[in-house]
């Protein structure tokens, strides 16, 4: 996989890549602990290559958000980020399949208005 983010070149192997807008994924996961839904950015959350044991230990702590302390699990906060993979992949969203790599993610910030 190569990334980049905010213009930054980030490359290398990696078991998944989340992109998060707020700090819960998946109902109860707590992928990013540091994200605000109003900042502006998205966090990035990168998990290099793990060998199955230590993927296995490692996903009970996204529950808690203590997986960011695994020294393969890095975090970034970004208004963009372009993603290429070779062979292509697919690019889901909550579950639904948007569409497959390459492809560019960009923050638009206030876009959204509601009533409160």
């Amino acid at each position: 996989m190569e990334l980049e983010i905010d213009g930054r070149a980030v490359s290398g192997e990696n078991c998944f890549v989340v992109f998060c807008n707020s700090r819960f994924t998946g109902g109860n996961m707590l992928m990013a602990p540091e994200a605000r839904i109003d900042d502006g950015l998205m966090d990035i959350i990168m998990v290099g290559k793990l060998t199955r044991t230590s993927l296995l230990s490692t996903l009970p702590k996204i529950y808690t958000g203590s997986h960011l302390s695994h020294p393969a699990v890095s975090h970034v906060q970004a208004r963009t980020a372009k993603i290429t993979t070779r062979p292509e992949k697919a690019m889901l969203a909550d579950g639904e399949v948007l569409g497959t790599t390459p492809a560019t993610i960009t923050v638009h910030p206030r876009m959204i208005r509601y009533l409160a």
